[in-house]
């Protein structure tokens, strides 16, 4: 799209260059956060509120990514569940990139028409060196900050800079590489496949063991584009592969909420992973839901007539559709903040409480002089010496226990002193900072 006729001193369509990206991307990942949002609201306990909303308003403005690396390293954060909206990292980075991209071709045409060189070429130049000078980065900040450099923008560069590599090479790989076309997409698959099987959840990531599935990917498109009647080509090509590429995109986008929702819905800390036949089920669910979007929203805008749909309408629509999640993410935020407070003496202090007095209470569950035992009903014996343990049947004591004051939800926003002063400081950060000298002083 962006580098179509850029030789003859065309500069590219940016209002269908947009129009096009909105059509496509917009509406499946609108419909799909109105979803999350309703259903989270719905199904995830009051703590998770305030970042369900943040999420959502982050994906809805497609920053999430930056929202996500934030949270990565908050140790305060690391055993929070994950975000529904999680996924959205990838989109959000896609569009940041789309962007950069058409500056980036722009810059190139005018350039070329001051030197009177071809822009390809220099479009060509320009990604050898954005590929070669970016290749480093994730490896390095993968070694030293890995929970930032899975999300951040700029560990990413190299890899759209290889699919923009092999766009503007179109033409040389369909001239030079027919007889290549087979051996290629072999090596491409060979090399996807293996990524499979030596990538595990403790691989660096995205470090040097990315260029595996990313350049194998490249050799596969690449074998295609030479010849795309090549046997890989035709394999690849079979009706049902084909059919689930058309769903890719939703089913992309509803299967990781519907995960989230059924792990909190249906996962006991006794069974905290979901069984074989919930994970069928979501699997099946998560097709029907994008064979549907693709039927009913996806294809109607994307390839459909429908004028509201075209030109500086479709933008305008892309905005009004940014906006409504994102309203929607406000209302739960402020849900999840205006927590209200718990009416007193529902949930007193341990050091309020003598549980040698009567050591049956706990066990009963019962009131200790006109109040709850809170936390101390989860122990078996809280009159016992030595370590506690705690009760057979936690399931009921949770159940008939109070709420516990403060509220967990407000656990996130007790922090020392360290925190406000500023002398918290990021991994890698050495520099001392001014409160820090201050007390020196003193």
């Amino acid at each position: 799209h962006l580098i179509a006729g850029i030789d003859h001193g065309r500069r590219p369509n940016l209002l269908s260059f947009y129009v096009s990206r909105v059509r496509r991307l917009v509406p499946v990942a609108t419909l799909v956060l109105v979803f999350t949002v309703l259903v989270g609201w719905w199904v995830l306990p009051r703590s998770q509120w305030r970042d369900l909303g943040t999420d959502v308003a982050a994906s809805a403005a497609y920053v999430v990514n930056w929202v996500l690396a934030g949270r990565a390293v908050d140790y305060l954060g690391a055993d929070t569940l994950a975000s529904p909206v999680q996924h959205y990292w990838s989109l959000a980075v896609e569009e940041q990139f789309y962007l950069v991209w058409p500056l980036l071709i722009i810059g190139c045409t005018v350039l070329g028409r001051r030197l009177q060189m071809r822009a390809t070429r220099i479009v060509l130049g320009a990604l050898v060196l954005i590929v070669i000078g970016s290749l480093w980065w994730p490896i390095a900040m993968t070694e030293q900050d890995p929970s930032r450099a899975y999300f951040v923008t700029t560990t990413r560069v190299w890899e759209l800079g290889i699919g923009g590599l092999v766009a503007v090479l179109l033409p040389q790989v369909r001239a030079r590489l027919r007889r290549a076309a087979v051996p290629l997409s072999l090596v491409g698959l060979a090399m996807v496949l293996l990524s499979a099987l030596v990538i595990t959840s403790s691989t660096p990531w995205p470090g040097s063991w990315a260029l595996l599935p990313v350049l194998g990917t490249t050799l596969v498109l690449v074998g295609g584009i030479a010849n795309g009647d090549n046997a890989i080509a035709r394999a690849l090509g079979v009706a049902p592969l084909r059919a689930m590429g058309a769903m890719s995109y939703s089913l992309y986008l509803w299967h990781w909420p519907l995960i989230i929702f059924a792990t909190v819905l249906w996962t006991t800390p006794a069974e905290p992973e979901l069984g074989g036949g919930t994970k069928f089920g979501i699997a099946t669910v998560s097709i029907l839901l994008a064979w549907l979007t693709g039927k009913l929203v996806e294809t109607p805008i994307r390839f459909g007539d429908l004028s509201w749909w075209r030109g500086w309408r479709a933008l305008r629509n892309a905005a009004i559709a940014i906006w409504v999640p994102a309203l929607m993410a406000s209302g739960v935020w402020v849900g999840g903040r205006n927590l209200g407070a718990l009416p007193t003496g529902t949930a007193p202090s341990l050091g309020s409480i003598d549980p040698s007095s009567s050591p049956s209470v706990a066990p009963s569950l019962g009131p200790v002089k006109g109040r709850h035992l809170g936390a101390l009903a989860l122990v078996a014996d809280a009159g016992a010496l030595g370590m506690p343990e705690m009760r057979d049947d936690l399931v009921t004591a949770l159940r008939v226990t109070p709420p516990v004051a403060p509220m967990p939800v407000m656990a996130g926003g007790d922090l020392p002193p360290g925190y406000g002063t500023g002398c918290q400081r990021p991994r890698g950060e050495t520099s001392v900072v001014g409160p820090l000298l201050s007390l020196i002083h003193i």
